[in-house]
C-alpha cells in the first residue's frame, strides 16, 4: 500500500501482509520470493509509507527464502503507476497552473511498468540475483520540475508552474490532515516529494541484463508521442 494510505494501514499491508506471504511460502516449502519495495525505502528521511517498505525488506532478507528484492523508482505507463497517473491527472484537470512545493528540484528517475516487468523475471531467472537487492530505475533522471514540463509538453498542455514555499506547502498540509483523511497533500507524502528519488541500476545490469528504456522512449509508448 503507498500513499495516501493512512500510516497505521500502510504498516498492516506492507508489513504484516508481507509477514503472511512469507509464512505461506515457508508452509507450502516455496523457496523462491521476489519482493517489490520502493525508493522510499532507502530515503534518509522516511515517511511512514519508507518506514514501512524498509521493515517488510528486512523480514524478506532474514527469511531463510531465496529472495530478491527490486527496489522500484515512480513507476510510469498507460495505465499507472499510481503517484504519476495522480500528478497527469492533476496537470490535465487544472487550466493554467500547476502548483509545485518549493522549488522541485528533487531528482528523479522514473520506470517504465514494462521494464518493472522485465526485472522480475529478469530476478527469477538469474542465479545470481538470489540474496541481492537490486535498484530498478529508468534510463533517464530529471528534476520533478522537468518531469512536470515534459507532461505538459507531450500532452500539448499550456501550464505555468506555480512553485509554492515549503513552509506554506507544510502549514497547509498539516492543517488540512486535522480535518481530512490521508490525501496527496499530507505531510507524509510532502516529505516524499521533495527528497531525491533516484537509483543507480548499474549492478542490475551488469549481473541480471537489466537495461531500461529512457524517458523519451518510455513516454513514447504512455502517450503515443515523445516530448518535443
Amino acid at each position: 500500500m503507498m500513499p495516501p494510505g493512512a500510516p497505521d494501514r500502510m504498516q498492516e499491508v506492507n508489513v504484516l501482509g508481507t509477514a503472511n506471504v512469507i509464512a505461506f511460502a515457508q508452509r507450502r516449502k516455496a523457496r523462491r520470493l521476489v519482493y517489490l519495495s520502493a525508493v522510499s525505502a532507502a530515503y534518509a528521511k522516511k515517511n511512514a509509507y519508507g518506514t514501512s517498505k524498509a521493515e517488510a525488506e528486512r523480514l524478506v532478507q532474514e527469511s531463510g527464502l531465496d529472495y530478491t528484492i527490486l527496489r522500484l523508482t515512480m513507476v510510469y505507463g498507460p495505465s499507472g503507476g499510481l503517484h504519476f497517473q495522480k500528478l497527469v491527472s492533476l496537470l490535465t484537470r487544472v487550466p493554467l497552473l500547476c502548483p509545485v512545493p518549493g522549488p522541485g528540484t528533487a531528482r528523479l528517475q522514473p520506470v517504465f511498468v514494462e521494464d518493472v516487468v522485465q526485472a522480475v523475471e529478469l530476478a527469477l531467472r538469474s542465479p545470481a540475483a538470489v540474496g541481492k537487492t537490486y535498484n530498478v530505475s529508468g534510463g533517464t533522471v530529471l528534476r520533478l520540475r522537468d518531469l512536470i514540463d515534459r507532461i505538459v509538453a507531450v500532452q500539448g498542455l499550456r501550464r505555468r508552474r506555480l512553485h509554492v514555499p515549503l513552509a506554506l506547502c507544510r502549514l497547509a498540509a498539516s492543517g488540512l490532515a486535522v480535518v481530512l483523511p490521508p490525501s496527496f497533500f499530507s505531510p507524509d507524502a510532502l516529505l516524499g516529494l521533495t527528497q531525491d528519488a533516484e537509483l543507480d541500476h548499474s549492478q542490475f545490469g551488469q549481473e541480471c541484463g537489466y537495461a531500461p528504456l529512457s524517458l523519451e522512449e518510455g513516454f513514447a509508448r504512455t502517450f503515443g508521442r515523445s516530448p518535443a
